[in-house]
């Protein structure tokens, strides 16, 4: 998929993987966490890149097209953009194992990858100081950062694989016949 969508590819692997797959422009090790390994990613970047998308493996089937209305995103103006799926179900909290108060499911949603960024803002973002502890990835990063970060149409089918079920449909979904 990247190779499709962006002119340069930068892979971030855990510490001691070596890179065996189709030729891309940098491989280096990842950090101890999300943002230390975009960190990584995007310090390996030649310096004439204006826009990076940031993807990961745990969700295999992004299609070029999800990645590309991102980069359109940002090549309109906005800081960030990622792929949003909206809620199909209820939210509601639970606890304790009792269901907390429904708050319905207008307006929620789950935010995919890839996520695409406006490279100089991202890096900013990046070199602040003070980050609290929730901001766990770059679409988080840039909203704390006073950015607005703008949703494309996600993909009900670019599945976020984390257990054995979610990797059993992404398998399925693989293998499917494509529509059209």
């Amino acid at each position: 998929m990247a190779a499709t969508v962006a002119d340069t590819v930068v892979v971030v692997l855990p510490d001691a993987r070596v890179w065996d797959g189709s030729a891309v422009y940098a491989a280096v090790a990842g950090g101890e966490d999300r943002l230390e390994s975009a960190a990584k990613g995007m310090a390996a970047l030649p310096v004439e890149v204006e826009i990076v998308l940031v993807h990961d493996a745990a969700h295999a089937l992004a299609t070029p097209s999800i990645a590309a209305a991102c980069v359109d995103a940002i090549a309109s103006g906005a800081a960030a953009a990622v792929p949003w799926l909206e809620a199909a179900d209820v939210i509601a909290p639970a606890g304790d194992g009792v269901l907390g108060a429904p708050i319905g499911r207008a307006g929620f949603g789950t935010v995919q990858v890839p996520m695409a960024f406006d490279l100089a803002r991202l890096r900013h973002a990046h070199a602040l100081e003070g980050r609290p502890d929730t901001v766990v990835e770059d679409s988080a990063l840039m909203r704390w950062a006073g950015h607005d970060v703008a949703v494309v149409p996600g993909d009900a089918s670019n599945v976020h694989v984390v257990d054995p079920a979610s990797l059993d449909l992404a398998r399925r979904l693989a293998s499917s016949p494509v529509d059209g």
